[in-house]
């Protein structure tokens, strides 16, 4: 080889290796999934017949359309259940999240609808068709409600519901009273705010054990710090809740791996703010980054590790081009080579989930002005993985709010088990809990730490795999 040539070879290949391993998405064209148009809001997923993988289900608005309900067939294709309940109420749908609300053992159900229409609450008949619920409060209570995160804020092993208004209406908090049925706590300091709320993170931001409450709002946002017996106190300093500014919604996770949540909020014509939490001190704005830097019509973010290198990456979806952000150890690269950021489009909900069980995280993203959505299924690479899906007993059976931390030699992971967690209008990731392990790929151990404050722990788990994990 010529010497000349030596040295920029040399450099090329560093800087190859340097960005670790390769990422590729692939579009889907095929299917209802994803030919189906629509002005569509918000998604979740949620395994609803515990068959082993998730299905979902989408949500439209503004065009008294009907909602979308797929079920996984487990081969890389889907069904669309065009004649169930879920997908035969003409609404104005925003927000959906999965919950077992009567610990029964199948996930329901709760959509939040705008336009002054009532919400759907929907339960789980468990043989994969649902029941309408029309007569319980959550479901009467009608208005402009954009967002909606199931929580056990009260840690009695049953799910509660936090509702969001927009339209300067007064916010929803409904507790559970131990049978399935939600009670509305008109009381409660959650309640008493009238702005206009756009989405909502239910998430222990204090490391005490106990759900908290932050709150995006077109206008001053709000976090409440749950007291620990069943009330709130609203938190009116600190860096929070001081910005104003349209935010659509925002999202927690532990982005540079100390254990402590971490915050992103997407907002409306301005930037997007990254908070860092730094344990007692709080939290912190991190300017210096590209995740800050664009000035765009942001709406919904969602985390998730798409190249398993055990570093959770960020999508935020725009109105126009997407926004990939590639995390290496805490430090972000907008990534605007690949195919998920450059397909034009007025996006709102998305979420990271492996809807195939293959071990690497897929993206769908729901988008409106009657455009079909977006799904992009990742080709993987070598890179080492584990999934959990935790069962609660003593806790609520849908685990949310449990606590999963996997140790490995060279890093610590941690992740919350959300009712809503995919920013922006109201969009769930799923249950099941993803964690990318790098090309080693060894756990020395995992631990889940339960609502109810047990502790189960497993000691070198076998990897590449799908472990289901009870609370005992």
């Amino acid at each position: 080889m010529n010497k000349l040539f030596l040295f920029p070879a040399i450099l090329f290949l560093v800087s190859c290796l340097s960005k670790g391993p390769a990422v590729s998405f692939s579009v889907m064209k095929e299917g209802e999934i994803c030919t189906d148009p629509g002005f569509s809001q918000g998604l979740a997923w949620a395994d609803i017949d515990n068959d082993g993988d998730e299905d979902l289900f989408v949500t439209n608005s503004w065009t008294n359309e009907d909602n979308l309900f797929y079920i996984n067939n487990s081969d890389g294709t889907f069904t669309n259940e065009d004649n169930q309940i879920l997908s035969n109420d003409k609404g104005n749908s925003n927000a959906c999240s999965w919950g077992d609300l009567n610990n029964d053992g199948y996930p329901d159900l709760f959509v939040a609808n705008v336009n002054n229409q009532n919400n759907f609450l929907y339960m789980n008949n468990g043989d994969g068709s649902f029941t309408k619920i029309d007569s319980m409060q959550a479901s009467t209570d009608g208005g402009w409600s954009y967002a909606a995160s199931w929580a056990d804020f009260d840690k009695d092993g049953w799910l509660d519901l936090f509702v969001g208004n927009y339209n300067e209406q007064s916010n929803f908090i409904y507790f559970n009273d131990g049978t399935g049925t939600l009670v509305r706590d008109t009381l409660s300091i959650v309640s008493q705010s009238h702005h206009s709320t756009q989405g909502v993170s239910c998430f222990d931001y204090d490391n005490d054990g106990w759900p908290d409450i932050y709150v995006t709002n077109n206008g001053q946002n709000e976090l409440y710090r749950n007291s620990q017996d069943g009330n709130f106190q609203k938190i009116e300093q600190g860096i929070l809740v001081e910005a104003k500014h349209n935010s659509f919604g925002s999202s927690a996770a532990d982005y540079n791996n100390d254990g402590w949540m971490d915050l992103l909020v997407a907002n409306w014509s301005g930037k997007n703010d990254l908070y860092e939490n730094v344990g007692q001190s709080g939290f912190v704005a991190i300017r210096d980054t590209v995740v800050t830097q664009e000035y765009l019509n942001s709406e919904g973010s969602a985390w998730g590790d798409m190249d398993n290198d055990g570093d959770l990456d960020l999508m935020v979806t725009n109105d126009g081009n997407n926004s990939l952000f590639e995390n290496d150890g805490g430090n972000f690269t907008k990534r605007t080579d690949l195919n998920v950021c450059q397909d034009n489009s007025n996006s709102n909900g998305v979420t990271w989930n492996d809807f195939d069980n293959d071990g690497d995280l897929d993206i769908f993203i729901a988008n409106g002005g009657n455009q079909p959505n977006l799904f992009y299924t990742n080709n993987g690479n070598k890179n080492n993985w584990i999934k959990l899906k935790c069962v609660g007993t003593a806790s609520n059976h849908s685990a949310i709010g449990t606590k999963v931390i996997v140790y490995q030699n060279i890093r610590t992971q941690t992740r919350v088990i959300s009712g809503q967690d995919g920013g922006g209008y109201g969009s769930q990731n799923g249950l099941i809990q993803h964690f990318g392990l790098g090309k080693k790929g060894k756990i020395d151990s995992i631990q889940v730490i339960w609502p109810s404050g047990k502790i189960s722990n497993l000691f070198k788990p076998d990897v590449n795999t799908i472990l289901s994990i009870s609370e005992s």
